[in-house]
Parts: C-alpha cells; sequence; structure tokens
C-alpha cells in the first residue's frame, strides 16, 4: 500500500499547486506601455501646445470684453504677461497665495503643467 501512496503523491501536491500555488489577477499585471502616455516636453509651441491647454481649461472664463482678472487668454499678449509674472504656474499648480486655477476644478495634468513650464522657460515664444 506504500508503494501505491508514493506514485499519487506527485498527482496530489501538483492538484495543490494548481488549486493553492500561483493565481493570476489581471489587476496586478503591469501595464507594458508604461502607464501613461508618454508628455512631449521637447516639442512645445504657444500655436500647438500651450493655446490648446489653455482653450480647453481656461477660456471660458479668460475670454472677451470683461475676461475674469482682467485676462483675456485669446490674446498672446495677456498669457505672456501672465506666464512671465509667475501668476500663471503659480495658480495653475496650486501653489499658496495664489488663485489655484482652473477655478472650482481639479489642477491640469502633471504633463500640461510641465509643457506651460517649458515654454516659459524656453522664453514664452510666440510660436
Amino acid at each position: 500500500m506504500e508503494i501505491y501512496n508514493l506514485k499519487i503523491l506527485p498527482f496530489l501536491v501538483l492538484i495543490l499547486l494548481m488549486v493553492f500555488g500561483c493565481k493570476h489577477d489581471p489587476t496586478e499585471m503591469p501595464d507594458p506601455g508604461g502607464g501613461a502616455e508618454p508628455c512631449d516636453t521637447l516639442n512645445v509651441t504657444y500655436q500647438s501646445t500651450v493655446f490648446p491647454i489653455l482653450h480647453q481649461h481656461c477660456i471660458s472664463c479668460h475670454v472677451g470684453t470683461t475676461p475674469e482678472a482682467g485676462l483675456n487668454f485669446e490674446n498672446y499678449d495677456d498669457v505672456a504677461f501672465t506666464a512671465q509674472s509667475g501668476q500663471l504656474l503659480g495658480s495653475i499648480r496650486h501653489e499658496p497665495n495664489y488663485s489655484p486655477m482652473p477655478q472650482n476644478a481639479s489642477k491640469l495634468s502633471d504633463c500640461n503643467i510641465s509643457q506651460i513650464q517649458k515654454w516659459i522657460d524656453d522664453g514664452t515664444p510666440n510660436n
């Protein structure tokens, strides 16, 4: 009878490993793409990067003849002035002593903030 038990032992171990061993949980699998989309901070321009961000998140309040805080973000000169003063980054980063923008909304994505920072670091060119 002992020989019979020894022949079954490998099968029992295999069954136990299959049942209790490795479990596959797809929510814990690493993302092969690295998680987030890459953030392009090399090819930042006002026309193709900064203005579209402002248009999506800011223009609804900062537009027209009586824009919020007197800042018309359809006007490059107002945007550049606000950026160069530090007010734009302070507000979109939600830093202390700045009005957090967009107002009553969550902070812009880290990528958007990095792109605006790059544009400012490059001297706020109008291209």
